[in-house]
């Protein structure tokens, strides 16, 4: 398990997520993904936040 964030190199508050924080996530996909007019990227993107758990993973399947 990694305790630093393999994107930024910031501390991973979940270990087992891709991402160490909501900010590091956007980053890393903005290229990749449209995320406006989706109202299922924002569910997934509160559930996220209420977690503290940022996980890429979780947005395959929507694109």
């Amino acid at each position: 398990m990694a305790e630093v964030c393999d994107h930024c190199g910031g501390p991973m508050a979940d270990w087992s997520a891709t991402h160490c924080s909501e900010h590091c996530l956007l980053e890393s996909i903005k290229n990749s993904i449209t995320l406006t007019a989706n109202s299922k990227y924002d569910a997934i993107l509160a559930k996220m936040r209420e977690q503290n758990r940022f996980d890429r993973k979780a947005f395959d399947g929507l694109e």
